[in-house]
């Protein structure tokens, strides 16, 4: 699978993922190249 792009499938919350390449966020780890798992809410 590749990565989002940028293109968020869910809002920021903590204990979802952040690309920190393109930044996007999903439920999911392995949606995204490079998953940085959130401790805090971010803009």
């Amino acid at each position: 699978m590749a990565c989002l792009k940028g293109k968020s499938e869910n809002k920021p919350k903590p204990g979802r993922f952040r690309c920190s390449n393109c930044g996007a966020v999903s439920k999911k780890k392995g949606r995204l190249c490079k998953p940085k798992k959130m401790k805090e809410k971010d803009d």
